[in-house]
């Protein structure tokens, strides 16, 4: 492994695509956490997984750290894969009921979960949503939270 050093953090990559790209790659901040890297004007990652210009898959990093680029982060997903593994709260108040409703998306269907009568139950009956329906793309069995 190695690791490029950028003011905007580390930058990881295998021995391999560290030569590919003569060591040089350009980091651009896309607001709070989320980092470009690119070099020879297409991002790093699908660079690395050989998407080219106008495939609609994504690269899209395991870890969630879009600095980290080495192989075994990254993979190619759907953009529907994609959206699954963001952080939402997944849950309402019903103010007639005075519960909170869960419900998740899959496949542009909503699936009702459940009502609960603390924020904390509905919480985690959504993240046990997520990692039943979305497996590997939850964005809890990312974090591990």
């Amino acid at each position: 492994m190695k690791i490029i050093k950028h003011k905007n953090g580390d930058v990881l990559l295998d021995d391999d695509v560290y030569r590919l790209i003569d060591g040089r790659c350009s980091v651009t901040k896309n607001g709070h956490d989320y980092y470009t890297v690119t070099r020879y004007n297409k991002t790093l990652a699908r660079l690395i997984l050989g998407l080219e210009k106008g495939d609609k898959r994504i690269a899209e990093h395991k870890d969630g750290n879009s600095l980290n680029n080495q192989r075994s982060n990254l993979r190619i997903t759907t953009h529907s894969q994609n959206c699954r593994n963001t952080k939402r709260k997944g849950y309402s108040y019903c103010k007639q009921r005075k519960k909170f409703r869960v419900n998740i998306q899959i496949n542009n269907k909503r699936i009702y979960i459940g009502q609960y009568s603390s924020e904390v139950e509905a919480k985690e009956a959504y993240k046990d949503a997520t990692l039943k329906y979305f497996g590997d793309f939850s964005y809890y069995r990312r974090k591990n939270t």
